[in-house]
């Protein structure tokens, strides 16, 4: 059960300087629990400010899927583990774009993944060709490990010794040391807090040596969460918005319409399909 909260006005010299992060008429803006404007002091708010933002109620959709209609539209990679090779710590993957857009321009390309995927020392690189949406490669722990992208600072590998000290094929954990290079870019203040960061398991810390533990499904999880962070892009502030007309009807409606489920995934407009 939710409320949603439409922008009712548009800013060209913004939309137009500013198209991947501008807000548009039409965007759900924001979203409120069921009955926030019944509260007597809501008609006073910005919120009830028709040349600001219309609203629509819908009883029938989760608050989580509510949110999920005023999120930015961008990229959201799914990935698919082909082969999982616990013995040499590796897995076989296959990354693709679940939101390409309606001609596939927001595809997973060579172009968009490659220089990220080598960062972290993935082999068996293969890309789709021209309208084919995935990539392919190999992720081995041994070789992330001590890869630019697990380190984040291509100075900690320049400078390091990395050992693979010990692997378990049956819990996928293996213990390395890394061997710092007498070097003032590198200290433990920058290697103990990126392991963890990593979801690695520090054992020893006595600079320059260092010795962690790392489960390769966290090394995976961590290979996810870098992807997000610097490969996903955003495309637009949000991805769902209405037409005109339907701003029109919700004023007619003297603002706030209760609708269905069914009548309101009717109105809403996909940035993406």
């Amino acid at each position: 059960m939710a409320e949603l909260y439409i922008r009712n006005w548009e800013d060209e010299t913004t939309a137009t300087n500013y198209p991947k992060t501008a807000h548009r008429k039409g965007d759900v803006l924001f979203v409120k629990p069921d009955g926030h404007s019944d509260n007597p002091n809501w008609q006073f708010s910005q919120e009830a400010n028709t040349d600001k933002v219309v609203m629509i109620k819908c009883p029938e959709i989760s608050f989580s899927e509510a949110v999920a209609r005023s999120r930015p539209w961008r990229d959201d990679f799914g990935y698919t583990v082909l082969a999982s090779n616990a013995g040499q710590g590796t897995y076989d993957i296959r990354i693709f774009e679940k939101t390409p857009g309606a001609s596939g321009e927001h595809n997973i390309t060579r172009t968009k993944i490659e220089s990220f995927l080598s960062r972290w020392n993935c082999e068996n690189l293969v890309f789709g060709t021209d309208g084919e949406n995935y990539a392919e490669f190999r992720l081995p722990l041994w070789g992330a490990v001590r890869s630019v992208g697990f380190w984040d600072a291509p100075v900690v590998v320049d400078t390091t010794d990395f050992t693979l000290l010990q692997y378990s094929g049956s819990t996928g954990i293996g213990e390395i040391r890394a061997w710092v290079s007498d070097t003032p870019l590198v200290d433990e203040g920058s290697i103990v807090p990126w392991i963890m960061r990593r979801g690695g398991e520090v054992l020893t810390a006595s600079h320059p040596i260092y010795t962690f533990r790392m489960e390769r499904s966290v090394l995976l999880q961590a290979f996810k969460d870098d992807v997000k962070r610097v490969v996903e892009r955003t495309y637009r502030a949000h991805r769902y918005y209405v037409t005109q007309s339907v701003i029109d009807w919700i004023l007619a409606q003297d603002n706030g319409p209760t609708v269905t489920l069914a009548q309101l995934e009717t109105y809403l407009q996909d940035k993406a399909a």
